[in-house]
Formats: C-alpha cells, sequence, structure tokens
C-alpha cells in the first residue's frame, strides 16, 4: 500500500515539474516573440478602438493579451476578417500586449500613457495620436514608414535609426527640436503646434510637404527642399531679414504649383500671428519663385 503511494506522489510530483517547465518554456517563446505593449488609463469594461495590418502570412499568429495573463485564451486571437479596419474592444486589464509580426498600429485616442514598440521590428507604419504619451523609442524599428504621434506629451523623438520614414507627424508635443538628418527620404513632416524652435531641413531632399506652423520658428531655410508643393508656416516668428532669406530659399515653382500659407488672422490653436512680411518679400516668392501666397487661409496674396 505504502509502495503505491510513493509512486502516485512521485507522479504528481514529476507531472507538476513538468507543467512547470512547459509554462517556463511557454513564457520564454512569448518573451522571444514580436509584441506592442500599451498602458491605457481606461477603466475595465470601456471601449478602445484600433485597426491592425499584417502580411497576410502573417496574419494567423497575431493575438491580444487583453487580460495580461502571458497566455492566448479563447477569443484572443485577432480575426482575419478585422485587419485593415477599426473595430472596438472592451478593456480588460490596462496592459495589453499585441503578439505576431504587425506591420501597421492604428490606436487614436485610446487614453495610452505608455506605448513599446522595441520588440515588434516588423512595425511599418504607427498611428498614436491624441493619447498620453511621454515616451517613444523607436530605435529598433527600422522598418517604420510613417509616424503619427501628434497630440501626445513627448519631449523628445530620436529617429537616427529610422531610415525608411517617409511620413512624420509629430505636432502639438512639447519638442523643441528634432533631427531629421538622417531621414533621407522623407516626404511629409508636420510638427504644427510643437514648440520647435529650429528646424534643419537640408538633408530632406524628398520633401513634399512641410506644415510647422504654429511654433517658435525665427527662420527657415528650403533652399535644399527641391520637391516641396506645399508650405504651412503661419503663427512662427519670421520676420525682417530672416523673411527675406525664407523667400529667397524658396525652390523655382514656376513649372508646377507651389502652396505657401504665409499667415493667418487667427491660428487653429489661437496663437498670435507674429509672422512679418513686406511687398518685397511677396514679390521674390509669387512673381520670383512662383509660389502661390496664400494669407489668412484662403486670402490670395
Amino acid at each position: 500500500m505504502k509502495t503505491r503511494e510513493l509512486i502516485m506522489f512521485l507522479a504528481v510530483l514529476i507531472f507538476a515539474a513538468c507543467s512547470t517547465d512547459e509554462m517556463e518554456d511557454y513564457e520564454s517563446l512569448m518573451e522571444k516573440s514580436n509584441k506592442i505593449t500599451f498602458v491605457t488609463q481606461k477603466e475595465k469594461g470601456e471601449s478602445i478602438c484600433l485597426s491592425l495590418e499584417a502580411e497576410t502570412s502573417k496574419q494567423n499568429a497575431v493575438w491580444i493579451d487583453w487580460n495580461n495573463n502571458k497566455r492566448e485564451d479563447v477569443g484572443e486571437k485577432f480575426n482575419e476578417t478585422l485587419f485593415g479596419q477599426y473595430t472596438i474592444f472592451e478593456v480588460d486589464a490596462p496592459e495589453i500586449t499585441i503578439y505576431g509580426e504587425v506591420t501597421a498600429l492604428y490606436i487614436p485616442r485610446a487614453k495610452v500613457e505608455r506605448l513599446e514598440v522595441s520588440k515588434n521590428p516588423a512595425l511599418e507604419k504607427l498611428y498614436c495620436s491624441e493619447n498620453n504619451i511621454k515616451e517613444l523609442d523607436l530605435s529598433k524599428n527600422v522598418n517604420l514608414k510613417e509616424l503619427d504621434c501628434s497630440e501626445n506629451s513627448i519631449s523628445s523623438l530620436e529617429l537616427g535609426n529610422n531610415l525608411k520614414l517617409e511620413q512624420l507627424s509629430m505636432g502639438v508635443n512639447p519638442i523643441r527640436s528634432v533631427d531629421v538628418s538622417r531621414n533621407l527620404i522623407l516626404k511629409r513632416i508636420c510638427v504644427r503646434g510643437s514648440q520647435i524652435e529650429n528646424l534643419n531641413l537640408k538633408a530632406n531632399v524628398s520633401l513634399e510637404e512641410l506644415n510647422c506652423s504654429d511654433t517658435n520658428l525665427k527662420s527657415l531655410d528650403v533652399s535644399r527642399n527641391i520637391s516641396l508643393k506645399t508650405i504651412f508656416c503661419y503663427g512662427n516668428h519670421i520676420q525682417g531679414e530672416n523673411m527675406t532669406a525664407f523667400m529667397n530659399s524658396l525652390p523655382q515653382r514656376c513649372d508646377i504649383t507651389g502652396f505657401l500659407y504665409l499667415t493667418a488672422n487667427k491660428t487653429p490653436r489661437g496663437k498670435t500671428e507674429k509672422n512679418v512680411f513686406t511687398n518685397g518679400d511677396i514679390n521674390i516668392g509669387k512673381n520670383e519663385k512662383c509660389w502661390r501666397v496664400i494669407v489668412n487661409f484662403h486670402k490670395e496674396l
């Protein structure tokens, strides 16, 4: 009898040990997997809206750990019919992790206060505007092409490793400077409503659209941006010689249409217009450089 009990006891121990090993192996596998983790300030039961994209061959491996138990439970697999469209989910835990090789994440207005994307190098598009994010580490996201982190609380942003970046929107953040000297194929930059004081665009020869409105710029040089077609620069502090220098730096647009939004009687964020131009400045921009110069959003000079 005692022998039988001993055998049963040993069997239980072996089973428990195997279960523990399996759990550790599973957790180790999850730790090494591609993943994006975010923390939301939304309460349990509130709704959250997001959209994901992934390559067709990778979609079956994508799931969301809504209850933060580090395991894929029933109902947590991301249905392949949902890719590419916004879907509403119910929050179960403040920390949420998306597993799988996700190439795009859209999660605006979700009360996100922390977002970690460094463990998913497959990410190509990140749209996380209108949240409460203070820091964003993109150093491992070398495939990133589009970024919109506008209207957050980000005070600095490093983009030196994001060489494939084509679109950057980081406006309405307390950022005073940004280095885009290594982002050579950028086509669109938006820093509107930020605290940017200096913007060096000499390396961005592919730039087509620039929105630096409502910032603290006192000068602007776009002489190297030969592909520029649209500039929003109202609500700044460009005056006198700096305004003349800016107008002279405009690339010629006599063969294609270029729009320059120069001043506004009232900016969207209520900022006082401090750009000052003369008739001579307008002559340079309009007649010599062939830009369509617009003030107050609709009046063409």
